[in-house]
């Protein structure tokens, strides 16, 4: 029976279905973002950048949304008691703060349900042990929205009504999407796409270089390049037979620790799978309650309460190391947050992409339960001339064996850089500490849909995307320079520790204002470079 007071608000309707079968609760599902960012002022076409005056409200072009809203407010205050059951991080919290502002209830009189899973026990234990509503986490979210709207609708207008003003591209779509990290991140590919068209290609000799054992097994050791057939040739002449100079043997260990967003998001990215279908599976598998929450940094378990034994057991016809994983606690990194590292709730057993990504999970958590794989392999160092290489290949010959060379010369050419691929620009954005767990897939799909596109062979800018970073460089470097990008990145971090939020606004706006007025003030020059 429902409890005739008490009602809790889900992010999902999946969610809302799981939170009423284990509690037998009234649930009401927000289906993420019900109020969207938008503008108090004039229409959108009578707007001049810089604006500011911007607000949450129901979409006026879409009724499902609103009406959806109207009907969440009303079961909201049908009950004495409010439970917020969205997910439980900075975006989830503004999901539920701006639906609780809508409806006029107090974010402090409501409860709070904290929980990392969809299971029935992790639901019931979130809802005997509430937390406070933490509004500082959803005002960080705000922040960050407010500050991605100011960025990338005020620069992107200024650009597109240069574009338009003065028919460049005339045809053609002339919207021209910028923003905080997009920008750094187009431009980081552009620079890349640039050495690659700039690259001059020239015509080399190669000298391939084998080894003839006394059975006549052959084993590859180097190639040389030369500018001309004499000189390879000339070289390949000077040595006839070369010596093995050292056999060594090296080993290394493969520790695995809890896995995190980061590292599903670069083992499914190097198996070609795209970021968006990434984001998309990992939610599938946590609506199904196959997984546990998996939008975490984290890679900690114990400290988070989660039984792993128990989710172990669940493995063990899964995967035969789990019976062996059984009785040993898990090795740890050191990255934290609010949830624990993602761990499989009960198996997957079909191979679709869904079970490729669970399986990437599930192996990742039984083996940082197992000490760590060893790894072992041989080196074979030989000596032509006076200069030692590495074998490409190990052959079967001792130290001081001595064996004949054979040359393979080739014309060939040089060839330029290779082009980058998603997890090549997923890392950077690590590395370079831009975007976040979650803002970084959306970068990706995002580009790919306005100046990038993806083929077998990597990603490329497209000449309009390369026109809008030379403009970037030359009149306003400060949006494509990760500095700013990453000052503004700790300035939203900081609103979770208390800072005020108008305080990060108003920085963003000076930061704003200052480029759009250098790009009007350029106009004339902006459209000599992008014509």
């Amino acid at each position: 029976m429902y409890s005739l007071k008490t009602g809790i608000l889900a992010e999902k309707p999946q969610a809302a279905v799981r939170l009423r079968e284990a509690l037998g609760v009234r649930t009401v599902a927000a289906l993420g973002h019900l109020l969207s960012l938008t503008k108090k002022g004039p229409r959108w076409m009578r707007w001049n950048p810089p604006y500011f005056d911007i607000g949450w409200a129901p979409p006026k072009e879409d009724s499902a949304l609103r009406n959806r809203l109207e009907k969440i407010v009303r079961k909201l205050k049908e009950v004495d008691e409010v439970y917020v059951g969205t997910d439980y991080d900075v975006e989830g919290q503004l999901v539920a703060l701006n639906i609780l502002r809508y409806a006029g209830i107090s974010p402090e009189s409501v409860k709070r349900m904290k929980f990392s899973s969809l299971e029935k026990e992790e639901l019931e234990r979130a809802y005997n042990n509430p937390v406070e509503f933490d509004t500082n986490l959803a005002l960080a979210a705000e922040t960050r929205h407010f500050l991605d709207w100011y960025f990338g609708q005020n620069i992107s207008k200024v650009l597109t009504q240069i574009f338009r003003k003065h028919r460049i591209r005339k045809g053609r779509k002339v919207l021209t999407p910028s923003g905080r990290v997009q920008s750094p991140t187009l431009h980081y590919l552009a620079q890349r796409e640039r050495k690659i068209s700039e690259f001059a290609s020239k015509e080399v000799w190669l000298a391939d270089v084998q080894g003839v054992d006394d059975d006549r097994n052959f084993f590859s050791i180097t190639s040389f390049s030369f500018d001309e057939e004499e000189d390879a040739h000339a070289f390949a002449e000077l040595y006839r037979r070369g010596v093995v100079d050292a056999i060594k043997e090296f080993s290394y260990e493969i520790s695995y620790l809890p896995p995190n967003k980061d590292y599903v998001m670069k083992e499914a990215l190097d198996l070609g799978i795209s970021a968006d279908v990434i984001d998309a599976i990992l939610q599938d598998l946590y609506l199904d309650a196959l997984i546990s929450y998996p939008r975490t940094d984290s890679q900690k378990y114990l400290e988070h309460g989660v039984d792993t034994q128990k989710y172990l057991e669940r493995l063990t016809d899964v995967f035969p190391e789990a019976k062996e994983a059984l009785g040993r606690p898990p090795r740890e990194g050191e990255e934290t947050d609010i949830h624990p590292a993602i761990y499989p709730i009960r198996p997957y057993y079909e191979t679709d992409l869904r079970g490729v990504v669970w399986k990437m999970i599930a192996e990742a958590f039984v083996k940082c339960h197992l000490p760590p794989e060893e790894r072992e392999y041989k080196v074979t160092y030989v000596k032509i001339g006076s200069k030692t290489y590495s074998c490409h290949e190990n052959p079967d010959l001792d130290e001081g064996d001595g064996f004949d060379l054979v040359y393979k010369i080739d014309k060939g050419r040089t060839s330029p850089p290779s082009r980058f691929d998603q997890r090549n620009v997923y890392d950077w954005m690590t590395n370079e500490e831009i975007g976040t767990r979650d803002t970084r897939s959306q970068i990706l799909s995002n580009l790919l849909e306005t100046y990038v596109y993806e083929t077998s062979d990597g990603l490329y800018v497209t000449s309009k995307g390369m026109k809008i970073v030379d403009v970037l460089s030359k009149f306003s470097p400060d949006l494509i320079d990760v500095d700013l990008t990453r000052k503004f990145g700790e300035y939203v971090e900081s609103v979770k520790s208390g800072t005020s939020p108008e305080t990060v606004l108003e920085e963003g706006r000076k930061a704003v204002t200052r480029i759009v007025d250098v790009l009007y003030s350029n106009e004339a020059e902006i459209v000599k470079l992008l014509r």
